[in-house]
């Protein structure tokens, strides 16, 4: 207990100079994206639509008792003051509750706010709230044990059908991940420091079901814009008693045997495959130690079958990965006045200007080592030889080429200058 005690004192000291750095006088700070630390990218997450993925099909919200868990500096209790009954907080933080305190007093009906340890909510009765939410707060949290005591401790507090509908990172593509039942009670440091990462829906669903909650509906979707996570998974959980155990994605039940399977049957194929290994990269390597054809040949399936459940399973992972990557960059290009370009004039640059993701006024120019394309225009932008990258004087060069992405990064960083950003779209991920 002790070291989660220490973990928790992590987290306080952690928010607590995140608060003092944050310009929370400046009354645009909710406008702008570089003032405040804790949510950060504020303006983003004000335009992001959370009472969609949070409260799609519950109603009646306005009858609602609600809680904030990990409220922050009040951002969510303020969104949302209309669509409840009343929005209470609860934080490990007196220095953000004492924002919060600030930035709600204005309110009709302001919060109630608690300071709680980090690990429970013992301050709150059982069966006191219709719906607690979080969101930008677990994923942050990448101890195991201190998340499933919450859910406990939530589900605890929650009334009889109440509900329980949060957010977590989901899939590679946080620089810094922790696997999700790891207890990395030792990080240095949180809030997007180093995040927990959910590879598969059962994770958490698993724990919910452990818990107590009966029926559980999930989806994946594109983050919020500013937030270094593949994609983020939406759960709902409510609490109904003696009710049948049901999961749905989308809206539509999923067999919770098949789930929990599909689940076993990618982990076993998953650990197989070493960080920053493609699936390709598993057969080179297997080649190399000269194992027979056969053996090979049945190994390599099972990996192959594993990704594609895997795939099959989570459609929207990877679209949602490579959208949110170009969203960003493209904002971030912009209000910089910075200078972008793209190496590849194939398929994949042709899909990027087909779904709308660039305009051809957004690109300075298209890199490509083809000879024969030079100086022609390709949607819309003039081909330039690789060369030119340094004369044009490029601040962020995007490898838009799949097949190639590693060799052109790693001839890139040889060859340009140093100041010159290169962003690879298709990153292996970090497993």
């Amino acid at each position: 207990m002790t070291d989660y005690i220490d973990y928790s004192r992590m987290q306080k000291d952690f928010y607590r100079d995140l608060s003092q750095k944050s310009d929370y006088q400046n009354e645009n700070y909710t406008i702008r994206n570089d003032a405040e630390w804790i949510v950060g990218h504020y303006a983003m997450h004000e335009k992001y639509d959370y009472e969609k993925f949070l409260f799609e099909g519950i109603e009646h919200t306005q009858q609602m008792l609600a809680l904030d868990y990990g409220c922050g500096p009040g951002r969510m209790l303020k969104r949302l003051t209309n669509l409840f009954k009343r929005v209470d907080g609860v934080d490990l933080s007196e220095e953000v509750l004492e924002v919060a305190k600030n930035y709600c007093a204005s309110l009709k009906n302001p919060p109630h706010l608690f300071l709680n340890d980090g690990l429970s909510l013992s301050m709150l009765d059982d069966s006191s709230y219709n719906l607690v939410y979080s969101v930008i707060c677990l994923q942050h949290i990448c101890v195991y044990t201190i998340r499933k005591k919450i859910i406990t401790e939530i589900y605890r507090v929650l009334a009889d059908d109440g509900i329980m509908t949060f957010q977590l990172g989901y899939g590679p593509g946080h620089p810094y991940p922790t696997r999700y039942h790891d207890d990395f009670i030792s990080a240095p440091a949180t809030n997007g420091a180093n995040d927990v990462m959910v590879l598969h829906p059962w994770e958490p669903i698993k724990d919910l079901l452990e818990v107590g909650f009966q029926d559980i509906h999930y989806s994946i979707v594109p983050v919020c814009p500013g937030d270094s996570h593949g994609s983020w998974i939406f759960l709902q959980a409510r609490k109904k008693q003696g009710q049948k155990i049901s999961v749905y994605h989308l809206n539509k039940e999923v067999s919770i045997q098949e789930l929990e399977q599909n689940y076993e049957y990618f982990l076993e194929n998953y650990s197989k495959i070493s960080i920053n290994q493609r699936v390709l990269s598993q057969e080179d390597q297997l080649l190399q130690q000269n194992i027979e054809k056969q053996a090979l040949t049945t190994e390599l399936q099972n990996v192959h079958g594993a990704f594609d459940s895997y795939r099959k399973h989570h459609e929207l992972l990877f679209s949602a990965m490579t959208e949110k990557r170009i969203q960003d960059i493209r904002y971030l290009c912009k209000v910089n006045s910075l200078r972008l370009g793209l190496f590849g004039a194939g398929q994949h640059t042709e899909k990027i200007f087909n779904c709308g993701y660039f305009q051809p006024s957004d690109i300075y120019g298209i890199y490509d080592n083809n000879a024969e394309i030079w100086d022609q225009k390709k949607f819309g932008v003039t081909v330039k030889p690789p060369q030119d990258i340094t004369t044009d004087d490029l601040d962020v060069i995007i490898i838009s080429s799949k097949a190639f992405a590693a060799e052109i990064e790693h001839n890139l960083r040889k060859e340009i200058n140093e100041t010159t950003l290169i962003i690879n779209l298709y990153p292996e991920p970090q497993l």
